[in-house]
């Protein structure tokens, strides 16, 4: 059995690729600034007009490393199958802070501008974050449900997919944790990091 890759599928996966790179630079910024990361790795380049020109240096060369081993290891590529759905997920994940952040924040939310657009009383940013988790769970579905995504196995075939997001989550759990732990013991306590919106 041969999956049928369909130019809709190439073409989101051409996307994808360059969304994942330019949205890295950014993550990799923001860990910087909560101390997830070394601070070198989301600093900012003043002669670059404040280009994080070490994130995007790393993600190159990373990038490039990646497409080498691809190259001689074409099946490793069966991994990387869920890049799209994992970015599904904490999109949609993000979609649902926003819908209840009026409610989970509210001296936040009825101190920022965000606060006077509402709709018979209820705030526009809980119906357009409530909109997009809907829209991300029909996404999460089809990537589950349909095999010609790339996820979901044919008959015979190994959830390679499944297995290199379960890597990719595992290893930024463990990664996040040791890091808050490490920061502890340096007098930093990050969780003050998420009890306040992120500068953007």
């Amino acid at each position: 059995v041969s999956r049928d890759w369909s130019s809709d599928v190439c073409s989101s996966d051409l996307q994808q690729t360059f969304n994942v790179f330019v949205g890295g630079t950014r993550l990799i910024v923001a860990m910087s600034m909560d101390r997830m990361l070394p601070d070198a790795w989301g600093r900012v380049s003043r002669r670059f007009r404040g280009s994080p020109v070490n994130a995007i240096i790393f993600l190159l060369v990373g990038g490039e490393l990646l497409a080498v081993l691809f190259l001689f290891a074409p099946d490793v590529e069966t991994y990387a199958l869920s890049t799209a759905l994992a970015a599904t997920i904490y999109q949609t994940l993000t979609l649902l802070a926003a819908a209840v952040f009026a409610y989970r924040a509210r001296d936040l939310y009825e101190a920022s501008p965000i606060a006077r657009y509402q709709f018979r009383g209820v705030p526009w940013v809980t119906i357009c974050g409530a909109w997009g988790v809907l829209v991300g769970v029909v996404l999460i579905w089809r990537y589950l449900t349909d095999p010609g995504l790339g996820l979901r196995p044919l008959p015979g075939e190994t959830l390679y997919g499944f297995l290199g997001m379960l890597a990719v989550y595992v290893v930024a759990f463990v990664w996040f944790w040791v890091m808050r732990a490490r920061n502890r013991a340096r007098g930093i306590d990050v969780d003050l990091n998420f009890a306040t919106l992120p500068p953007e």
